[in-house]
């Protein structure tokens, strides 16, 4: 389990464990939902990618918009 947290209203968002420790470096503008892939959208500077539930980028925050991912 994974939850969001954000210190205040324009401060950076991060996910934390149940253990309540920070399971990545970098704060995000924005943070959604887990996929059925295990793979989780960030925002930063106005761009989106994703990174897994360990925090790891995997799919570059270069785009300017993203959906989740089909079946197939």
């Amino acid at each position: 389990g994974r939850a969001v947290v954000q210190e205040s209203e324009f401060s950076p968002k991060f996910l934390i464990n149940k253990q309540g420790q920070i399971i990545h470096q970098n704060g995000y503008q924005d943070i959604g939902i887990h996929t059925s892939e295990g793979l989780i959208p960030v925002m930063q500077n106005g761009k989106y990618g994703f990174i897994d539930s360990t925090g790891r980028e995997v799919i570059p925050i270069q785009y300017d918009r993203v959906n989740y991912f089909g079946v197939g």
